[in-house]
Formats: structure tokens, sequence, C-alpha cells
């Protein structure tokens, strides 16, 4: 692709603000499904009894995401444009 002028940077500065905002989404999402999996939703301790729940379903799925936005973003930037 060839980018003449000005359209090249308009371009440029949106790819830059495009790959920004998916690792940042995509860290975001790890780091919170990776929060949810260590932290119990309830707990209940009854003298020598802990008992703890976890409902892990959705989980997987946001960290799944976040990893598929952390590679998109990096894969945006090894991109090579053309411009004279």
């Amino acid at each position: 692709m060839i980018f003449v002028g000005s359209n090249y940077k308009t371009k440029s500065k949106m790819n830059k603000t495009i790959k920004t905002i998916l690792l940042v989404a995509g860290i975001a999402l790890i780091g919170n499904g990776i929060y949810t999996i260590i932290t119990p939703e309830a707990s209940i301790s009854i003298g020598p009894l802990n008992a703890e729940v976890q409902d892990n379903n959705s989980v997987y799925t946001t960290i799944i995401l976040g990893a598929i936005a952390l590679l998109i973003g990096l894969i945006t930037g090894k991109k090579s444009m053309i411009h004279d």
C-alpha cells in the first residue's frame, strides 16, 4: 500500500491507537481472569471446617479473549507499510 502525505500519518496514528487499545484490553482481561480464578466467590467457616465455592465457567473465556486481543495488538505492529 502506498500512503501519501498526511493520509499516511493519520493511518499510522490510528494504527498506534488501535494497537495500544488492544494491548491494554488484553492485559486487563487476562489480569481480571487470573484474579477471578485465584479469588473464591464465597467461603464459609464453621469452627474447624472451611468451604470455598468458585464458579470458573466464564473466566476461561475472558482469559482467551484477552490473549487474542494481546496477540492481535502485538501482530499489528509487525506489519510494514511502504510509503514514498
